[in-house]
């Protein structure tokens, strides 16, 4: 459960994004080009992070990449770089909020059989941002969430749906071809 929890999770949101997008390269290869270079990413970082850390340090912070960046040290000139990770977890979660919201306002628009999207823009966006105070009253209370509750409903939003979708599209598909 976990795997699909990790590795597919923002997937059915760049289907949404880049749904009207016209190519002419196999879509399959080049989601698995991509899938591929991201899990090679991730394990490279986490297995320097968990290099420089060690095991207990590494499995009890919650942003091991920065703790691992402020002990960097050479020669007493490249120091407290701490803040390059702080401004890449920064303009990662704009572009993933930003991502977000371009798909439920896609979701929306298609859903009530609008024409544009960028005249619900601005109030999913401030319903984002009130329900974000909402929901959570603090980091730890979402960590706990997301790791507790979230795995089941991600197993359904992000591979059963998905597949729902897909088969119907075909189906579709089929009957206009």
């Amino acid at each position: 459960m976990e795997f699909f929890h990790f590795l597919f999770a923002e997937t059915v949101l760049f289907c949404l994004v880049f749904s009207p997008l016209k190519n002419s390269k196999s879509p399959y290869r080049v989601y698995t080009f991509g899938l591929i270079v991201g899990i090679f990413i991730v394990f490279i970082t986490s297995l320097g992070n968990l290099l420089v850390l060690g095991k207990n340090a590494y499995s009890t912070l919650f942003f091991p990449g920065e703790h691992a960046m402020s002990r960097a040290n050479v020669g007493n000139f490249i120091q407290r770089i701490e803040i390059i990770i702080s401004t890449a977890f920064l303009i990662g979660g704009f572009i993933k909020i930003s991502i977000c919201l371009l798909g439920a306002c896609n979701g929306t628009t298609k859903l009530f059989g609008l024409n544009n999207y960028r005249f619900v823009v601005t109030p999913i966006a401030l319903l984002m941002l009130n329900l974000s105070y909402l929901i959570y009253d603090s980091i730890f209370e979402m960590i706990e969430w997301s790791f507790t509750t979230w795995p089941y409903y991600a197993f359904l939003f992000q591979v059963i749906l998905p597949i729902i979708i897909w088969v119907v599209a075909e189906i579709k598909h089929k009957k206009f071809v």
